[in-house]
């Protein structure tokens, strides 16, 4: 295998460089981001999308350039390098690959322009109080009430689920709490009758969300792919999810070896560095 870069991939990294640097040049700036009521500036989403980055993943077709997998952790990296607050992850790469993966045509040509071209914010709302990490644990229903579904539940740590305009929700619309099969897919008005959300900051200074549904109306056009089935494209978008998270995670990791490199090569101790 091949783990070089294209010189397109050498271009992409170089402007994410520089981006970065000005935009998260000292750690006081991150600081002054998450002071937002957002937890982040929508000036820098905004550079974002200009610059081409919110379209990154997504096809030429709906507004994007085509990138793949290793230019969405190219910008990931250097996310980590800057511990970027901006809602990334959760927009661009996990409701992103949700729409991508799974969305009807008509559906993909409606929304995946908004994610790419800045225009609106979306939430992957897939984890419980109490599935823990499985995706196919799943309290939260959908029963159909004529053209529309009614949608019960709750969702917890959703990743910028009190920001986003679009939620992408989980619910089970067959079978028992645990079964494989049932799980269906929609997308919903953040701000919908029966949505309520509580905010909040995390650990890692980004923000997410409680979100409770109390007989949401979402018509039946906005189901994602087929009733039932959604569960292996849930599934996809999280696996791509994980491989951005490490990603971030190696950026975060390369910038905090070089700064205590940095480090104990000036600090001194009996006159001379502790590197030595």
């Amino acid at each position: 295998m091949d783990f070089d870069l294209t010189d397109d991939q050498r271009l992409l990294q170089d402007s994410i460089v520089k981006l970065m640097a000005n935009r998260y040049g000292n750690f006081d700036l991150r600081q002054a981001y998450r002071k937002h009521p957002e937890g982040f500036d929508r000036a820098v989403w905004d550079e974002y999308a200009q610059s081409g980055l919110l379209a990154l993943p997504f096809a030429e077709e709906y507004g994007g350039f085509g990138g793949g997998g290793v230019d969405t952790m190219l910008v990931m990296d250097q996310f980590g390098k800057s511990l970027a607050v901006e809602p990334y992850l959760a927009s661009v790469v996990l409701a992103g690959a949700v729409l991508r993966h799974g969305a009807q045509p008509a559906m993909a040509a409606e929304f995946i322009p908004m994610i790419a071209g800045g225009e609106a914010l979306f939430a992957l709302a897939c984890t419980e109080r109490a599935s823990r990490y499985d995706l196919h644990d799943v309290s939260t229903t959908a029963r159909r009430d004529g053209a529309d579904y009614l949608l019960e539940g709750e969702k917890s740590v959703v990743l910028a689920g009190d920001s986003a305009d679009y939620i992408i929700v989980s619910a089970r619309t067959a079978g028992g709490r645990r079964e494989l099969a049932g799980i269906s897919l929609f997308l919903i008005d953040a701000k919908a009758e029966g949505v309520s959300r509580r905010g909040y900051a995390t650990q890692d200074g980004l923000r997410a969300a409680e979100i409770s549904l109390a007989s949401v109306r979402v018509p039946a056009d906005r189901l994602i792919g087929t009733a039932d089935a959604g569960l292996a494209t849930l599934e996809r978008a999280v696996d791509e999810g994980i491989a951005a998270i490490c990603a971030e995670a190696v950026g975060a990791m390369e910038a905090l070896n070089a700064l205590t490199v940095d480090y104990m090569k000036t600090r001194k101790q009996f006159g001379v560095p502790i590197s030595s």
